[in-house]
């Protein structure tokens, strides 16, 4: 069953693609692997997301668990980055705001044409990001 879009709740979403199950979070390697996932992006309001989706618990822990030093990852080995960085370019998107940026490996890794915005929990990784040359809009999605 194609799940709700997150954002605007709109029916429908457009699956782009397999996300292989994910064994680093935030700089540390996890005990456990994060499951099997699929990349979707809304019909309705152009939100790509990835589903399922971590509660929020389970993200708040995986965050203060992690390294902020150490969250690096290697882009080609990031299925989901693959995914959206190959929608962004055959659609050619101008801009793109990143939740939970981190440092910005995404973002850096996309086309100099596109405007890189970022929301970043992490007072650190979003120093970081804002370094790299991302407009850091927000801590929270509240923002």
């Amino acid at each position: 069953m194609t799940p709700d879009c997150p954002s605007c709740g709109a029916a429908g979403a457009r699956e782009l693609g397999r996300i292989p199950p994910g064994y680093t979070f935030a700089g540390r390697v996890l005990d456990q692997a994060m499951g099997e996932a699929i990349m979707y992006r809304c019909r309705h309001c152009e939100v790509g997301f990835r589903w399922p989706q971590p509660s929020a618990e389970e993200l708040s822990e995986l965050y203060q668990l992690g390294e902020s030093d150490q969250w690096t990852y290697d882009a080609p080995a990031r299925v989901d980055w693959q995914i959206a960085a190959q929608v962004l370019e055959d659609e050619g998107v101008s801009r793109v705001l990143d939740v939970g940026c981190f440092e910005g490996g995404f973002l850096v890794g996309l086309p100099k044409r596109i405007k890189r915005f970022g929301i970043e929990i992490s007072p650190e990784a979003a120093a970081k990001a804002r370094d790299a040359g991302i407009e850091i809009v927000g801590h929270t999605i509240e923002e």
